[in-house]
Parts: structure tokens; C-alpha cells; sequence
């Protein structure tokens, strides 16, 4: 009788609702055959029968409840992979690539630091590149030392490990790239929602970290590669347009400098990256149709005839048309073509009005008219800074998208703009 009941209470203690139900019934049960047998010894057969089948009952919960925690564990381990391939492929498109790919590790393991080596390819040494979270303050305290032995141990022999040092946890697994180490990643203490000095990581946090790393070397190769590509595009692309520039000693630097005030009122109207992005490739371009207008058009040290203005005109419209089979220049082809649009719907080449203007052209209008007044050229003197900022104003709603006037006006308070 007493180890019967020792059975329920531990059930209710421990195990689900659908154990206290089943071994709640036995102990009716029990209840029942006590008014009906008065005999001690089958009172307790009786017990000890019922003790068996609960004890049976109760071996095959514990298994279905194990079973269950499996699942659920395995679920998870899924659906952690999943989602760091997802962020890591879009963390490629952001000029922050890295930190998302390394943010989604930390994440889906569940850590409170992250220390990141990478393979210099110059020295062949294993240059710390990233800290995150508590790996900064391990870098400063006694366990250093451990760390850095359990990573150096980690490349050399190409195996992730777990290891615990005083008060720390760690995690430390190589990256590799066509069977070579290229770099290692250390994860630093656990965490555990609601326990905050449960900190040591288990096997199974292991296996998913060596499961994760193998898509976080991909994912870091792949967003260091393409870093490089977008340097080199973006140096190109500078490149060409400084020769433009340079065919008209009146415009050099104009290109840096219209790109150097759209970003900042891009930043001021909180653009994000993508479009700030699109921004600086367009203002960088924004002029390279004048490679199809004529140097007599171009440096010409007067003004314009109405005929000779009709053909400057056509810049916007060669620069897009130059573009177009660039695949990768698709979003930005619009800023080039459009920047000389008017919020009131009187500019070129398409007549655009308003909010139909793209935003970014919307926000090159002002950067290049500004530096277009003041800058010297052969017909007339620079305004100063002050008066050009007076008429960017007073064409507010007219050639200029009033936000973006805003915006503008904002940064000259701020002494952004002088």
C-alpha cells in the first residue's frame, strides 16, 4: 500500500496530467477491492498488483514522454539549420553580412559570446576578426589562455570540441572550406532562459554547432567574396564616371560630392541600407550619359543654345539606355534616368510628377543642383553656399520634393552642409 501511493505521488509530481489520470484510477480501484476483500493477504495481493501495473503503466509514459522530447529536440535542431541558411543567404545582400551570419549562429545555439579567427591569406596566421557578447570580456580575464589553447587545438586537428574552464563553457569548431581550415569559431557560456548560472553547453548543443558551422563557412567565404566583388564594382564604376568628370575641368569632383550629399540626407530621412545602396551606385552614375553628348556641348564656355540644351537634355536617357543590359543595375537605372525630373511634373525626360518620381532621383535633385550652383562654371561664378540654400527652398514643392528640401535644410542646421 505505502509503495502504491508512493508511485502516485511521484507521478503527480513529476510526469503529465495523463499520468495522474491513469494512476488516480488505479488508486480507485485499490479503493473499490479494499470494501470488497476483507482478507489482509489478498488486500495485499491486491496492492502489490496494482503497484506492478501502475509501475508498468508509468515505464511506458516515461518512454512516450522521451520519445517526445526527441522530436521536439530534433524539430528544433531542424529548424535552427533552416533558418540559419535562410538569414545567412539574405545576410549576402547586406553590407553587414557577416554579423548576420554570425548573429544567426549564436542564436540558433543559444550562446552568450562568439569569438571569430580567420585565416589571413598573406601570413597563414589565424587572426581574431570577430567578438561578440561575453567572448570580449573572456579575451581580458584568466580564461584566455584556454581558449585560445582549445582553438588552436581545434584548427590543428580539425575536430570541434567541448571543453569547461572555471566558471566558462565553451564550444569551438573549425571552418572549412574544400577540405582546408580557413578559420574557427569559438562559442562562450550558455544561455539558459530563467537560470542564469546554468551556463555549460552538452553534446547536444555540440552537434548542432558542428552541424551550423559547416553552412557558416560557406556563408562567410561567400559574403567575404562578395564584398570584394561590390569594392571592385563600386571602383569601376568611380572610376568610370572620374572620367567624365575629367573631360570638363568645371565638373571635377562633382560625382563624389552630389554622392556625398545624397547619402547624408539619405541618412537624415533614415533610408536603409538597400537604398542607400541603390542611392550611391546611382549617384555615382548619374551622369554617365553625358559620354554620348558631344565635348563642343559639353565644355562649351558659354551658355547653351535652345538646341544645344535639347542635346544635353538627352543625358539621363543615354545614361539609362547605357545601363540596361547590366543586370545587376536594374533598381538603380531609374535614378539615373529620372534625376532630372520635377516634383511638379515640368522636368525631363519623361515628364514624372510627385511621388511617381523614384525616391533616390527625388533626393539626387537636390544633391546635384546644390553643387551645380555652387560650382564654378566658364558662364558664371559659384553662388555662395548660403544663397544656393535659399533656392533650393524657394523651388520646394516646385523642382524639389518638399521632404527631401526638409531633409536638406535639416543637415544645413546641423552644420552638415556649410
Amino acid at each position: 500500500m505505502a509503495i502504491f501511493i508512493c508511485v502516485i505521488m511521484v507521478g503527480i509530481k513529476t510526469w503529465s496530467s495523463t499520468a495522474i489520470s491513469i494512476l488516480t484510477f488505479f488508486g480507485l480501484c485499490f479503493v473499490a477491492a479494499r470494501e470488497f476483500i476483507l482478507n489482509g493477504v489478498l488486500i495485499d495481493f491486491v496492492a502489490l498488483a496494482f503497484t506492478i501495473a501502475a509501475a508498468f503503466i508509468f515505464s511506458i509514459l516515461f518512454r512516450i514522454r522521451f520519445a517526445d522530447r526527441m522530436v521536439k529536440t530534433k524539430e528544433l535542431e531542424l529548424d535552427s539549420i533552416l533558418q540559419a541558411g535562410k538569414l545567412a543567404s539574405e545576410g549576402l545582400k547586406t553590407d553587414k553580412a557577416s554579423d548576420v551570419i554570425l548573429a544567426t549562429l549564436i542564436n540558433s545555439v543559444g550562446a552568450r559570446g562568439l569569438l571569430l579567427r580567420w585565416k589571413n591569406d598573406k601570413t597563414s596566421e589565424f587572426e581574431k576578426t570577430y567578438a561578440y557578447g561575453s567572448a570580449m570580456a573572456i579575451l581580458k580575464s584568466d580564461s584566455a589562455g584556454a581558449e585560445e589553447r582549445l582553438a588552436q587545438n581545434t584548427i590543428k586537428t580539425q575536430k570541434a570540441a567541448l571543453s569547461e574552464e572555471k566558471a566558462h563553457s565553451f564550444l569551438c569548431a573549425p571552418l572549412m572550406l574544400k577540405g582546408e581550415v580557413v578559420g574557427a569559431v569559438t562559442l562562450v557560456d550558455k544561455v539558459v532562459s530563467g537560470k542564469p548560472n546554468e551556463i555549460f553547453f552538452d553534446e547536444a548543443d555540440l552537434k548542432l554547432f558542428m552541424i551550423l558551422t559547416q553552412q557558416t563557412a560557406i556563408s562567410l567565404e561567400s559574403a567575404r567574396l562578395y564584398e570584394e566583388v561590390n569594392e571592385l564594382f563600386l571602383s569601376s564604376i568611380r572610376a568610370l564616371a572620374e572620367t567624365i568628370d575629367a573631360k570638363d575641368p568645371y565638373t571635377r569632383g562633382h560625382v563624389q560630392r552630389v554622392t556625398d550629399v545624397a547619402l547624408a540626407i539619405a541618412d537624415e530621412m533614415k533610408l536603409d541600407e538597400k537604398q542607400k545602396k541603390q542611392l550611391t551606385v546611382g549617384s555615382i552614375l548619374h551622369d554617365i550619359g553625358k559620354i554620348g553628348i558631344k565635348d563642343a556641348v559639353l565644355s562649351k564656355p558659354s551658355q547653351l543654345t535652345e538646341e544645344e540644351k535639347k542635346i544635353f537634355d538627352q543625358h539621363p536617357d543615354i545614361g539609362s539606355k547605357i545601363m540596361k543590359p547590366i543586370g545587376q543595375l536594374e533598381e538603380m537605372i531609374p535614378l539615373i534616368r529620372h534625376h532630372h525630373e520635377s516634383y511638379d511634373g515640368s522636368g525631363y525626360p519623361d515628364g514624372l510628377k510627385g511621388e511617381a518620381i523614384p525616391l533616390g532621383a527625388r533626393i539626387m535633385a537636390v544633391a546635384d543642383t546644390f553643387d551645380a550652383m555652387t560650382s564654378d562654371r566658364p558662364y558664371r561664378k559659384a553662388l555662395p553656399r548660403e544663397a544656393a540654400k535659399i533656392e533650393i527652398n524657394k523651388m520646394s514643392g516646385k523642382q524639389f520634393d518638399p521632404k527631401v528640401v526638409e531633409a536638406f535644410d535639416n543637415l544645413w542646421e546641423k552644420g552638415k552642409l556649410k
